[in-house]
């Protein structure tokens, strides 16, 4: 891991996901890029500010955002770049992500707010879209060493072996103990008897570091949950399937609903592209 991009609009939970982030590139000896998208008050919106004003507030955020960049480079002795725009944030987070080559994107997570269950967040709007890596982190969660990982899918869904061979790759790296966890509902059972999907997971995620379980229930989030905390992990990893249309319409994201809901950092790794 060589690169992380922690985004942030210096919000308590943003600023958390930053410091996990940094913790994260201390761990790896990754370089940590800093980004803020610059989004003009509403009270100085609708007032008729000049252009030199505007740009004064945009340069009062960009010292703010390398005033952190110090503190951070100083505290915890990595390299650290600063990136402040006053884009889209998820077009500029997908442009930053291909100039640096970055290996994954960390963002912090409003967590199970009743603005979340309505609107959803930029954090779950990103894992929806995003062909890269995205790490949702919990307001409420501090960094520390990743030794259990819980990865939490569906045997009956045929995961490209892209993606598989990316999470593999992934961790590898953070070097961590994987459960395979998977929910199944009673009238499966016989299904996953002949499910060559999970031969699939088998192959590619093979090792000593690898162990397998599927368990029986209804509720998905419910069992995952659960697990996360049976198991003791330290992050959770999914991927976000792809739906048709109208699938999407009544499909509620197993994924973003998990950042919302997560007691520990979700990992989310794409699964779109092509093999």
């Amino acid at each position: 891991m060589k690169t992380i991009i922690a985004a942030t609009d210096y919000s308590e939970n943003a600023m958390n996901a930053v410091k996990y982030a940094s913790g994260l590139a201390k761990q790896f000896n990754a370089k940590l890029v800093l980004f803020n998208s610059f989004v003009l008050p509403v009270h100085a919106a609708n007032t008729l500010l000049s252009a030199n004003s505007i740009q004064a507030l945009i340069d009062k955020n960009k010292r703010a955002l390398i005033t952190i960049a110090l503190e951070i480079s100083s505290n915890y002795a990595i390299e650290v770049i600063c990136e402040s725009e006053a884009y889209d944030v998820e077009d500029e987070l997908d442009r930053l992500m291909s100039k640096y080559d970055a290996d994954i994107l960390v963002l912090g997570m409003r967590g199970n707010s009743i603005e979340q269950k309505l609107f959803g967040n930029t954090t779950t709007s990103v894992i929806k879209r995003a062909k890269y890596p995205v790490l949702a982190i919990p307001g409420a969660v501090g960094f520390k060493k990743i030794n259990k990982v819980l990865f939490a899918c569906d045997t009956a869904y045929r995961y490209k072996d892209s993606t598989l061979t990316q999470l593999r790759s992934v961790l590898e790296r953070i070097n961590a103990k994987v459960e395979v966890f998977s929910v199944r509902q009673e009238a499966f059972e016989k299904k996953i008897l002949r499910d060559t999907s999970t031969d699939n997971l088998k192959v590619l995620l093979d090792g000593n570091r690898y162990k397998f379980k599927i368990v029986k229930g209804l509720g998905i989030i419910s069992s995952i949950r659960a697990e996360v905390k049976a198991y003791h992990a330290d992050l959770l990893v999914m991927v976000p399937h792809e739906h048709s249309f109208w699938d999407s319409i009544i499909h509620v994201s197993k994924t973003t609903a998990m950042a919302s809901q997560s007691d520990v950092p979700l990992l989310s790794i794409p699964n779109n592209r092509v093999n």
